[in-house]
């Protein structure tokens, strides 16, 4: 695994080495959890019954506002303590934890629930953390909690709907 990782680092070195003269954080596209969002994209490609599972667990997501809400609103208020985005275990607080939740209510093959966490980078896919975008709504003064809790569903539901973000280029 260690061979791996560092196969994996110095194969980017060498690619932003000849793109670059220097690197930015800009540049952190790179890194291993901005490419694992391509990796449910292809499965849904190439097993229509993966597709058909990722979509279930998409439509569980709804069904599951007072989870994400209690979640979001706990560890806003500090009840799990420091918590980081990059908590990969399945810890009390961390989007690892509350995407396991989900699956566990999400009438799918174990194989494919599995498949859809580890897929992730234990459910870090772009960086994003489970209550960024309640935190967000919340520091902007702009929303109630139960509106905060909708916009974080959305988030969470979209990261899994467009995994690659599609860019058009003007």
């Amino acid at each position: 695994m260690f061979d791996l990782h560092v196969d994996s680092v110095n194969a980017h070195f060498n690619v932003l080495s000849d793109l670059t003269d220097t690197v930015r954080p800009e540049d952190d596209p790179f890194v291993e959890h901005y490419q694992t969002p391509a990796i449910p994209e292809i499965f849904c490609e190439e097993d229509e019954k993966f597709e058909k599972s990722l979509k279930t667990f998409i439509s569980t997501i709804d069904g599951c506002e007072a989870l994400i809400g209690k979640e979001v609103i706990q560890r806003y208020g500090g009840f799990y303590g420091p918590t980081r985005v990059v908590d990969f275990a399945l810890i009390l607080g961390s989007t690892s934890n509350v995407l396991n939740q989900i699956l566990l209510e999400t009438k799918i093959p174990e194989h494919h629930k599995q498949t859809i966490l580890a897929a992730k980078s234990w459910g870090m896919n772009t960086s994003y953390g489970i209550l960024e975008k309640y935190l967000l709504m919340n520091l902007k003064l702009v929303l109630l909690a139960t509106d905060a809790v909708k916009k974080e569903i959305g988030t969470i539901k979209k990261i899994y709907e467009t995994p690659i973000l599609k860019v058009r280029l003007i």
